[in-house]
C-alpha cells in the first residue's frame, strides 16, 4: 500500500493584495483558528512582480506539518512528513476537506476567483528486495541493451495524459501527470534511509484556461474528481509494482 509523503492543493488567481499586514492576519486568524496556525511570512521572487523577492503571509503549524502559504498569484496549502517515520498517518480525503474550507474562506473573505487548481501527491511503496526493484524498472521502462546488462539504480518514468471533467456545469480540460521512480534518501531521521518505488501524481486544470471562473464550489467537486482519478493510478500503478 502506497504510503503518502505528501499532499498539497494549488489556487491560481490574483492574491497580491493579501500581503502580510496585521489586518490581514487579524481577518484570517479567525477563520481558520480550528487548525491551530500560527502567522509567519515567506519570501517570493517572482518576475511578473519585480526583480527584489516580495514577503508573503504563511500560517504553518507548531511542526509546519500543516501550512498555508498565500503567494501572489497562487494559495498553497500542504500536509508534509516531518516526523522520522515520514508518513503521513490521515488520508487525502480528510487533507482535501481541510483544504477546501480554507480555500472557500479565502475566496469568499477577499471576493475572489481562482483560474487554475491542482491536487498534488508524493508516496512511497513498501520497503522490497533490490531484485524486486530492478524488476519493477522493466515493467515501466523498455530498456536499452546497456541497461539490461548494468541495471540502473535511479530511474523515472512520467506520463502525461487528459480527461474531461464537469464542474460547475462547465467542462474543464485536466491534466493528469504521474511520475514513477526508483529512488534513494532518508527520512528526517539521518540514520532511517530508503530505497524504494515513488509516485508522484500532479492533477491540474490546464494552464491554458485563465479565466477567473474557480469559486468555493467549483473547486470542491475539482477535487473530489481529481482524488477519483488519482485513486484510479494508485490501483493500476500499484498492481504493477507488486505483480
Amino acid at each position: 500500500m502506497l504510503q503518502n509523503i505528501l499532499y498539497q492543493v494549488n489556487l491560481f488567481g490574483e492574491f497580491v493584495d493579501i500581503e502580510p499586514k496585521p489586518e490581514n492576519i487579524m481577518e484570517l486568524m479567525p477563520l481558520l483558528s480550528k487548525f491551530s496556525l500560527m502567522p509567519t511570512t515567506m519570501q517570493e521572487l517572482n518576475p511578473n512582480y519585480g526583480l527584489v523577492p516580495l514577503n508573503r503571509l504563511s500560517l504553518a503549524s507548531d511542526n509546519n506539518e500543516f501550512r498555508v502559504d498565500i503567494g501572489l498569484d497562487k494559495v498553497t496549502i500542504s500536509k508534509n512528513a516531518v516526523n522520522n517515520s515520514g508518513i503521513i498517518e490521515a488520508d487525502i480525503s480528510s487533507f482535501v476537506t481541510d483544504a477546501e474550507y480554507i480555500l472557500d474562506e479565502i475566496l469568499t473573505k477577499y471576493n475572489k476567483l481562482g483560474t487554475r487548481v491542482s491536487l498534488i501527491s508524493n508516496g512511497l511503496f513498501p520497503e522490497t528486495s533490490v531484485e524486486n526493484l530492478e524488476e519493477t524498472y522493466g515493467k515501466f521502462i523498455s530498456p536499452i541493451d546497456y541497461y539490461e546488462t548494468n541495471k540502473p539504480f535511479e530511474w523515472n518514468a512520467r506520463s502525461v495524459s487528459r480527461e474531461k471533467y464537469n464542474i460547475s456545469q462547465r467542462e474543464e480540460t485536466i491534466n493528469i501527470i504521474s511520475e514513477v521512480a526508483r529512488v534513494q534518501g532518508h527520512f528526517n531521521n539521518q540514520h532511517s534511509e530508503f530505497d524504494r518505488i515513488n509516485l508522484k501524481t500532479d492533477i491540474n486544470t490546464i494552464g491554458q484556461s485563465t479565466e477567473k471562473r474557480l469559486n468555493g464550489t467549483s473547486v470542491k467537486e475539482f477535487l473530489r474528481l481529481a482524488i477519483e482519478s488519482r485513486s484510479k493510478l494508485i490501483t493500476q500503478v500499484e498492481s504493477m509494482v507488486s505483480e
